[in-house]
This record gives C-alpha cells, structure tokens and sequence, in this order.
C-alpha cells in the first residue's frame, strides 16, 4: 500500500509541477497507478524463474489488486470537480 501512495504522490507532484491544478495532478496520479495487467505478466514470470518468493509474489499480487480496485472510486471522487461528468454522478 505505501508503494501506491508513493507512486501516487509522485505522480501528483509531478503534474503539479508542470502546471496541471490541484484536481487534475489527483487524477493523473490515481489514472497513472493502473497498471495491474502487465504488472502481473512481470511477478509471474519473476515467480516462474524462482527470482520471488511465494510470499513476495502473493504481496506484489495483491498490491496490483489493491491499486487497480481503488481507481474507479478516486476517479468518481474527483473527475466531477474538474467539471467531468462520471456514471452515476449528475
């Protein structure tokens, strides 16, 4: 979870710098951290050739899960403050 609030904060600040407002850096950041899939194709073939662990592989698993689950909420959450319509809010 801290590796995905660290990514996130990152990401914020780095929108920031280049000029994006306070909404726009959220959303990048939160858009920027879903990147399950191919994270997954790396763990497994880092698991297949013995480089991680079991126990490494299910917390890298599950930090992809985390990471992507949490996207559509943040978005939800704060694409309507940049004036973007979201399903489900009107």
């Amino acid at each position: 979870m801290l590796a995905t609030f660290g990514k996130f904060g990152a990401r914020y600040l780095a929108a920031r710098w280049v000029g994006m407002s306070h909404h726009e850096g959220k959303v990048i950041g939160i858009m920027m951290n879903t990147r399950a899939l191919m994270e997954l194709i790396v763990i497994n073939v880092g698991f297949d050739l013995g480089v991680i662990s079991q126990q490494v592989f299910t917390m890298l698993v599950l930090m992809a899960i985390f990471s992507t689950v949490i996207t559509m909420p943040g978005l939800r959450r704060w694409l309507p403050k940049m004036g973007v319509a979201v399903a489900g809010h009107y």
